[in-house]
């Protein structure tokens, strides 16, 4: 029962993504939180910072921030615990929506420092870039997801996985 409610709020969270994404975008703190790991595109005039971190860096799309938040918040009870859960499921839900770009190609993949988006890797259309930029954003949303359910379960007393 369990599973079909998982693989029901996935399919309703892939439909409404568009629209839910454009309305986060527009509220201000929540669109900030949202674009986070997009930091680098807010700073395209800065050569610098376009060395170290490209879109889609392998650096800013992790979940170390949401679960960082997670574990600085958990001395504080209830209330306190609201900023982990609102990072936790915003950067969830845009590793989720980055899950399906129009094409996996260019800046569609996961860019290690150094090592670049994996393109080079001498294979036919391009599968061990895409395969791994799959499982690498997959991991990360259920990562996020992660400090999205600790939070819950032991800063606010709630345990999500009773009935």
């Amino acid at each position: 029962m369990k599973s079909k409610r998982a693989f029901f709020l996935l399919f309703l969270c892939l439909l409404t993504g568009c629209a839910l994404e454009s309305t986060i975008k527009g509220v201000p703190w929540l669109g900030d939180i949202y674009r986070l790991p997009d930091i680098d595109q807010r700073f395209v005039d800065i050569p610098i910072v376009n060395l170290f971190i490209c879109h889609r860096s392998i650096l800013t799309h992790n979940a170390l921030l949401p679960l960082a938040v997670a574990w600085v918040c958990r001395p504080f009870k209830k209330w306190g615990a609201v900023f982990p859960l609102i990072v936790g499921s915003l950067f969830a839900f845009h590793f989720l929506l980055d899950l399906f770009p129009k094409k996996w190609y260019g800046y569609a993949f996961i860019h290690i420092p150094i090592l670049g988006w994996l393109d080079w890797i001498p294979y036919d259309s391009n599968w061990v870039p895409t395969l791994f930029s799959i499982f690498w954003l997959a991991l990360n949303v259920l990562l996020s997801q992660l400090a999205f359910l600790y939070t819950l379960k032991t800063d606010m007393r709630i345990n999500p996985f009773s009935r």
